[in-house]
């Protein structure tokens, strides 16, 4: 069984809020119903313009449209391959053997 997919918007959730269909949407912003279907099944999604238009039309925020994420607690990987990068640099490096330059006669 796979995972499930993420949720990159809420638009399907904001236009129930709204009462408003596909159909309606699709109008306002001169696109086709099936884009709109897209978008609220979370199946493409729209660009920040777009996400912009709606907003403004259904008098609401835009960051109510996209989808919040949550992450774990604690460092990401990224961040403990860094830590680990800069311990690795912060180590005193050993002092190289000094030769004498002497001539032997």
């Amino acid at each position: 069984m796979s995972a499930p997919k993420p949720k990159y918007n809420n638009l399907k959730v904001v236009m129930v809020q709204h009462n408003m269909d596909n159909r309606t949407l699709a109008q306002f912003l001169d696109m086709s119903v099936n884009s709109i279907s897209l978008w609220r099944t979370n199946k493409a999604q729209p660009d920040l313009e777009t996400i912009h238009k709606i907003a403004g039309y259904l008098k609401c925020d835009p960051r109510d449209i996209i989808a919040t994420r949550t992450w774990p607690a604690g460092p990401s990987q990224g961040e403990l391959d860094i830590a680990k990068r800069d311990k690795l640099k912060q180590k005193p490096k050993k002092a190289a053997k000094k030769t004498s330059k002497r001539s032997k006669r």
